[in-house]
Order: structure tokens, then sequence, then C-alpha cells
């Protein structure tokens, strides 16, 4: 009952910075108000957030480690095959996208629905095919590394755990980046369900989707810090800290992924050529390597490249939103 009484209070405390910036964007949004879509906007950031806090704990009661990306490179050398990492993104994405596709998309079942669903399962798996292309080309670079040092015969030294601990933050921000992104994306990436008018619409529902998954991945966090430090300091500067860089880090990649996604959409509908698949890995990639890159930033104090994502982030959305 306390546990209960307790996360009421954290979800209270934290609403009210995601109610503020749900009003400065919804003031901005021309559309008018429907249930169906804010409906689809709470559900899908909830349902979002959970696979990837917990894929860990998940993976673990079915069974099936294939599906955790984390422990298939838990050592970070791709346990002598890198085609693993690969199939572990691909079953982590058909988990992900049978979600929203059977809750807001599948009735009534048509053709063109599955084509759709087809189509967006072998672009992502393209997409796919690059990233651990990047993962096993990272992975050579840190082992060449390594080996070079070993030459050297130098022994376990301050520098080796320096570049051990960069090696590791660099690819667990990685996948952290990929799997919230794609997450987020996969909720309103079925065309039928918001009926995409203009960039701007696509990037207003990305927006709003960011802020639940936003929402309940801080109410997760603040949890835990309580069960630490109790209503300490850290928990005090962690709320402010998060519910300013972190939520508007979620808007800014969210809209990135919408902005290129929608612009492929309403030019080119289901003419899926090399331009469309081009800039489709461009945006996926830029939104993921965005968020990796700020955590990265955070984890190493580095405060002045964080100011800098609010500072480009405010003009990026501000170009978006008066350009139409």
């Amino acid at each position: 009952m306390e546990n209960i009484f307790l996360i009421l209070v954290l979800s209270g405390v934290t609403f009210i910075p995601i109610l503020l910036w749900g009003y400065f964007f919804w003031y901005i949004d021309n559309d008018v108000f429907q249930r169906k879509r804010f409906f689809v906007w709470i559900v899908a950031g909830w349902i979002s957030v959970f696979p990837v806090l917990f894929l860990w704990g998940i993976s673990e009661k079915l069974w099936w480690e294939i599906m955790n990306v984390f422990w298939v490179v838990h050592d970070f050398t791709f346990g002598g095959s890198v085609l693993w990492v690969f199939f572990s993104f691909l079953v982590l994405f058909l988990i992900f996208s049978l979600l929203p596709f059977v809750l807001f998309y599948l009735t009534p079942a048509s053709k063109q629905k599955f084509k759709t669903y087809f189509s967006r399962f072998l672009l992502f798996s393209l997409s796919f095919i690059c990233i651990t292309s990047i993962f096993y080309l990272l992975n050579l670079f840190f082992s060449y590394f390594e080996f070079t040092q070993a030459e050297a015969q130098s022994p376990i030294s301050f520098g080796n755990i320096i570049f051990n601990s960069v090696k590791l933050i660099i690819f667990y921000y990685l996948i952290i980046g990929i799997l919230e992104e794609l997450s987020k994306f996969l909720f309103f990436s079925y065309e039928k369900n918001f009926s995409i008018l203009s960039q701007q619409h696509a990037v207003i529902n990305a927006i709003f989707i960011a802020l639940w998954f936003a929402f309940v991945e801080n109410i997760l966090y603040f949890y835990h810090l309580y069960q630490n430090y109790w209503f300490g300091k850290e928990i005090i500067s962690t709320y402010f800290l998060r519910n300013i860089f972190s939520v508007f880090l979620h808007l800014l990649c969210s809209s990135i992924f919408a902005y290129y996604f929608s612009f492929l959409y309403l030019k080119m509908r289901d003419q899926y050529n090399f331009y469309f698949i081009k800039i489709f890995l461009l945006g996926f990639f830029l939104s993921f390597f965005l968020h990796a890159l700020f955590d990265i930033f955070v984890t190493f104090n580095m405060m002045f490249f964080v100011f800098l994502y609010i500072i480009g982030g405010y003009f990026y959305l501000t170009y978006i939103f008066y350009k139409e």
C-alpha cells in the first residue's frame, strides 16, 4: 500500500512538468482536440517504455535470451558472431512492432494494412543491418586498440580502465538510444491511425507520445532514487535535470524521426525507392545517435554540450513549426 501511495505521489509531481510541456505544444497545434488520438498517445507512451526499461527481466521470464540485445553483447565482443546482434535487434523489433499493429491498426484487417506492416518491417530490417555493421566496425576499432596496448606490454593501468569504461558506455548508450527511439516511433508509424496531414502534424503526434514515454520513465527513475536516497538532494536535483533536459531530449529525437518519416510519407507514400530508404535511414540514425550522444555527455558531466542540445533543439523545432 505504501508503494502504491508513493507511486501516486511521484506520478502527480512528475505530471506537472509534462503538463507544461504538453500545453506549450498543444498551443501551437492547430488541430481540433481528438479524444481517440489523445488516448493513443497515452497508451503508446505507457506501453513503449516497459519493454525497453524491463528488457532484461522480461527476457529472463520468457527464457528467451536472444530478445535481450544487452545480453547478446554483454561483454561487447558479440560472442564470436555479429549475426546474433542482428537477430536480437530483429526479434525485438518484431515484438515491439506487433504491439501497436495489433492494438491500433489491425482491426478491421485488410491486405493493404498487412502490406504496410511488412514494408515497415523490411525497412527496419535494413536499418538493423546498417546498425549491426556500425557495432561490428566499432568493435573492430576497440579490438585493434586493445591489441596495440597488449603489444606495448602495458599492465592493467588507469588508462586501460578509462578505455574500457568509454567502450562500455558507447555501446550501452547506443543500444539504449536505438531501443527507445524505435519503441516511441512504432506507435505512430502506421499512417492509418493518425492520418498524417503535414510534417508539423506528424511531429506533434511524435512529441506527445514522447512526453508520455518520458512521464513513465521519470516515475520509474524517481522511484528507484527514492528507494536509495529517500527525498534527498539527489532526487530533487535529478527531478529538475530530467524534467528539463531529458524530457526535451525525448521531444527532440522523436520529432527528428517523425520529421523525416512524414516528409517521405507525404512525398512518396509506399514507393520505397533508394532515395526513400536513404532518407529514412538518415532520420533513424540521427535520432538514436543524438540520443546516445546526449546520454554520454550527461554521464561525463559535459553540461556545456547538454545546453547546446536545448538551444539547437529549440531552433530546430521552431523551424519545423513556422516553415509551414
